[in-house]
């Protein structure tokens, strides 16, 4: 186990599927941070001395958004090329970057403001670890604290734009909505929206899962 800023997690032995556009693309996923990011970090505003998760982080998009708003940030994930791609775009010492297997993520209860999962859910290999990871980003969060999860959903899915080989976990959108029963739901989504990758320009389109919620005081 590697551990760092108070989270253990093993260290990546293997390849993911993003690698091809991350070393295309340095900024693969774009500079805008999600909506429900954006939504999250102005609930928080107030906080002093706030911390947050980012669980796939990418190349640091909200990650940087994040730290910009005043938050002390750990940002994970599993692709090398991804968090050395993101620390040229977006290095500052609000950010510690760790490249990890989100699948083996521990922590200490209640650490975290807020705890996001954005696009990185369904690269899991299995649905018992997408079970356990939710259940992880939950605890770690401290009461009153926020939650941002998307996630592919077993609605429909046009893979054309991903490389051969990718194959989502997908868990329906009311298992995800279920997860999140005994919180406080504050904005969540179920759509299908079109995507185009920057390194092949193939137009494709997902079903996706979104939601904001806070943990209960």
């Amino acid at each position: 186990m590697y551990r760092r800023d108070r989270i253990a997690c093993k260290q990546v032995m293997t390849n993911p599927g993003y690698d091809e556009g991350y070393s295309r693309c340095p900024r693969f996923w774009g500079d805008i941070p999600a909506r429900m990011v954006t939504v999250a970090i102005g609930m928080l505003s107030f906080l002093e001395h706030k911390c947050a998760l980012d669980l796939g982080c990418g190349d640091g998009k909200n990650a940087s958004a994040l730290a910009t708003a005043g938050f002390r940030v750990v940002a994970i994930d599993k692709s090398r090329i991804a968090i050395e791609n993101a620390m040229r775009s977006y290095g500052t010492a609000k950010i510690s970057w760790l490249v990890a297997d989100l699948s083996s993520i521990e922590g200490p209860p209640d650490a975290y403001d807020l705890v996001l999962a954005t696009g990185s859910l369904h690269c899991l290999p299995s649905v018992d670890a997408v079970n356990r990871a939710v259940s992880v980003m939950q605890s770690l969060t401290k009461k009153g604290g926020v939650n941002v999860l998307s996630s592919f959903n077993d609605g429909p899915q046009d893979l054309r734009g991903h490389d051969v080989g990718f194959t989502p976990v997908l868990l329906s959108h009311t298992r995800y909505m279920e997860m999140y029963a005994r919180w406080d739901i504050l904005q969540s989504s179920n759509s299908v929206e079109t995507d185009i990758h920057p390194h092949n320009e193939i137009e494709h389109s997902h079903s996706i899962t979104r939601i904001l919620a806070k943990r209960p005081q």
